[in-house]
């Protein structure tokens, strides 16, 4: 679930495994959570046990959008927008990418 070709790739691996494009989840869970394999072990990602209740509460039929724009080599504005059925809801975040053995992991999100 790692990557070597660039952070982005990374954060893109990570909307990808939130919502597969074309398809209802017909379960949602945070366990097992393709999300920490692409931290790094002290990043700012909300651990599983904190993650599940928000999980929980995003209604059925919800659909994500995702635009990625470089601040720099490791920075990246992310602004993730959720389509619920009763409306919209912007969510903007800063990530931040650290190389780890050759590899690109997510660190921070703000």
């Amino acid at each position: 679930m790692t990557t070597n070709a660039s952070p982005t790739a990374a954060i893109r691996t990570a909307a990808r495994a939130s919502s597969p494009p074309g398809t209802t989840p017909t379960t949602r869970s945070a366990t097992p959570s393709p999300h920490r394999a692409l931290a790094t072990p002290n990043s700012t990602i909300v651990p599983v046990d904190q993650l599940q209740p928000f999980i929980d509460a995003v209604p059925p039929g919800t659909n994500y959008c995702v635009a990625i724009t470089a601040l720099s080599e490791v920075a990246y504005s992310v602004d993730l927008t959720e389509l619920r059925p009763e409306g919209a809801q912007r969510i903007p975040q800063t990530i931040t990418t650290k190389k780890v053995d050759g590899k690109w992991f997510i660190d921070v999100v703000s």
